[in-house]
């Protein structure tokens, strides 16, 4: 399983920091700084989903945490999220099969790393001058 990510060098020292000095208002912030990524990527993802419902598209759903953001699509309600992201593979005989992988997610996080990066900074600036 393909995975796109974007990784921030000196993250983790600094939710160390953070912790150390007991600082539960920065590691908020920090949560809101990867909420907001998170928040600006959903768009350009459930704009790129090719599907004729649009079920997929409406099941996007971002989630943060102090380490990580993670953008879900799929669920009860739209259950070929998988298969239309990754594809399915050759001489499956079950369906579904012989879907072309679209991986209109990990598009959208390429596509935004730019912004990504500056919400980023901005947030990381908020919290040093918050300390």
């Amino acid at each position: 399983m393909a995975r796109a990510h974007i990784e921030v060098h000196g993250l983790r020292e600094a939710r160390r920091a953070l912790r150390k000095a007991g600082d539960d208002i920065g590691r908020e912030m920090l949560r809101e700084a990867n909420r907001a990524t998170g928040e600006a990527v959903l768009p350009y993802a459930r704009y790129n989903v090719n599907s004729k419902t649009g079920a997929t598209a409406a099941s996007g759903r971002a989630s943060s945490s102090l380490t990580a953001v993670i953008i879900r699509f799929g669920g009860a309600r739209a259950p070929g999220a998988g298969p239309t992201h990754y594809g399915t593979p050759k001489g499956r005989t079950r369906p579904p099969r012989n879907i072309k992988g679209n991986p209109w997610a990990t598009d959208a996080i390429a596509e935004r790393a730019r912004h990504i990066r500056r919400i980023y900074a901005r947030e990381a600036q908020k919290i040093l001058d918050r300390i």
